[in-house]
């Protein structure tokens, strides 16, 4: 559920007062005490995407999202803790300084952390996303760490995205003499991209009550148009020119994989043609190409 939001209601802007909170640390070894540390990589295990909680595990330093696959795009954050537990069973004391994390602010800048947040109609920026996660506190003097996954451009701002980049900007082209009723793969000029920058910060409260907003987390995204289709040469054929435009790849229809090979396709890896050649001919098949059931699909907007 997203909601508009420039910050959540009762948070506490840093968790400076890890005096108050974590039995025998001293304020001056902990700067922050939770912060979200990186942006984790989805991984697939069989037909299930992970997310580790290891922060040895992969992670992304920027993202891409592909508005002709897509228009949203997922975030998955780990997020650290340096609370220590404070659970006494002599003491009959319960623990409390688990962090129960309730949601995310974001704000979508353009360019640059410090650019103009991306404005357009039907949406506000920034917003508040709301996603729960549970951090438990380290153990033996180690971390605490907990992953969220969470829409963090959503659709109605990832629509605006795709008018401007794809459409105004011409991302995506139509040409002229191509009959639009036989549906025939358009051009996509790949280097139409747009900079984006998304300042993230969890928030939430611990088991005892305090209230904590993490510090904002600079992701870049870059933002295009067919920009991360892959024709692989090992299952490509050169095709034939169209109107004196050479076709380039093509993606032999029919021989898609049983399972996706990445978990979000449209979003940060590249995609073989081969897993989206006949359920997006319009996008896995080279310009010009008239899929034989075009006359049943939708290709393009």
């Amino acid at each position: 559920m997203i909601t508009t939001s420039s910050s959540p209601s009762n948070s506490l802007r840093l968790l400076l007062a890890a005096c108050a909170l974590s039995a025998g640390v001293g304020c001056a070894e902990n700067e922050i005490s939770v912060y979200i540390r990186q942006m984790k990589a989805p991984t697939l295990q069989g037909t299930t995407c992970i997310i580790s909680q290891d922060p040895t595990t992969p992670f992304i330093l920027e993202g891409t999202l592909d508005l002709a696959f897509k228009t949203h795009y997922i975030l998955s954050p780990l997020i650290h803790s340096n609370l220590v537990s404070r659970i006494d069973t002599n003491a009959n004391r319960t623990e409390s300084n688990h962090i129960i994390i309730e949601g995310y602010v974001v704000e979508i800048h353009e360019d640059s952390p410090d650019g103009p947040l991306y404005a357009g109609t039907g949406f506000t920026n920034p917003f508040s996303v709301y996603q729960s996660t549970v951090i438990l506190p380290g153990a033996g003097g180690n971390a605490g760490f907990g992953a969220g996954n969470f829409e963090a451009i959503p659709g109605q701002i990832g629509e605006a995205l795709y008018q401007d980049v794809c459409v105004t900007r011409r991302g995506i082209v139509r040409p002229a003499g191509l009959d639009p009723n036989l549906c025939p793969v358009p051009i996509y000029n790949t280097d139409v991209t747009k900079r984006l920058v998304l300042g993230v910060s969890a928030f939430g409260h611990t088991g005892g009550g305090v209230s904590v907003e993490t510090p904002k987390f600079n992701f870049p995204i870059t933002v295009c148009c067919g920009c991360l289709v892959q024709f692989p040469t090992a299952t490509s054929t050169t095709a034939a020119t169209d109107a004196g435009a050479a076709r380039g790849p093509s993606c032999a229809a029919g021989t898609v994989a049983a399972t996706p090979a990445i978990c979000y396709p449209g979003q940060d890896f590249r995609v073989d043609c081969n897993l989206c050649a006949t359920s997006r001919p319009d996008l896995c098949q080279p310009f010009g190409y008239v899929p034989p059931t075009s006359g049943m699909i939708t290709c393009g907007r």
